[in-house]
């Protein structure tokens, strides 16, 4: 009878986190010293917002607030295939953690919310992510920002290079989405900009990794900027739409 009640209690449990739909946070967040999430080998269900997208390999979701702990990385090459950046996401699998990489694959079912939602990045000094720091944890799978950083390394054999802002605190940025070119990697030049995911590697520690050549901004200046404008479905000659218009920071002068 013992074992009888412990296996309904078990099924229960597993029902009880499908059933519970968690964010990000909620699955990166853990007081384990290893990093490992609470989550871990268990089936759950997670919402949040495409932050990028890897065709046929993977992509990373984020809460909407941002900060510590809100982002989580999905590995399934078809859902890959079928959600874009900017989509609000709720999706069921498996949660391991692969080489130390907290992982959501396995995916069993998705739903995309809504779409052309805004992506969630989170503004950090480069000392707030040391690529060898532990303390770095907190923001695996993150969208992150760096502002004014200075090349600190040339690119090495793994596509990686190292930046450092007013801190001097050195993190490392990587190829994980596209091949920087190395003509444009020069030491002891500054940046105005670079952005990316937080991803990991166990042999390398925590890397940023920027989804495209337009998430790197050398200069804050009109030759740097790009403006985006919406789309409108089924328009026709002659009728009027609100379009909406996104820009990079621009200076006043």
């Amino acid at each position: 009878m013992r074992g009888i009640i412990l296996t309904i209690l078990a099924l229960s449990l597993s029902i009880g986190l499908m059933a519970q739909t968690l964010s990000c946070h909620d699955v990166q967040f853990t007081p384990n010293t290893n990093g490992d999430s609470n989550y871990k080998d268990q089936t759950i269900t997670v919402q949040g917002i495409v932050t990028a997208v890897k065709p046929g390999t993977g992509f990373f979701i984020g809460d909407e607030g941002g900060g510590e702990w809100s982002g989580l990385y999905v590995f399934h090459g078809n859902t890959s295939n079928s959600v874009a950046v900017g989509d609000d996401v709720v999706l069921t699998g498996l949660l391991v953690e692969y080489y130390s990489m907290t992982e959501l694959t396995q995916i069993s079912s998705y739903t995309i919310l809504s779409s052309n939602n805004a992506v969630p990045i989170t503004p950090l000094s480069t000392s707030q992510l040391p690529f060898g720091a532990a303390t770095s944890e907190a923001y695996e799978g993150v969208m992150v920002r760096f502002n004014d950083v200075q090349i600190k390394s040339t690119i090495d054999g793994y596509g990686q290079f190292k930046v450092a802002d007013s801190s001097g605190v050195q993190a490392m940025i990587d190829d994980f989405f596209f091949a920087q070119q190395a003509s444009q990697i020069v030491v002891g030049q500054w940046w105005y900009q670079i952005q990316g995911i937080v991803d990991y590697h166990s042999a390398a520690g925590y890397k940023v990794s920027p989804r495209s050549p337009e998430d790197m901004i050398k200069t804050d200046d009109i030759t740097n900027s790009q403006i985006r404008i919406g789309s409108a479905p089924d328009a026709t000659i002659g009728q009027i739409y609100t379009l909406d218009i996104y820009t990079t920071k621009l200076n006043a002068s």
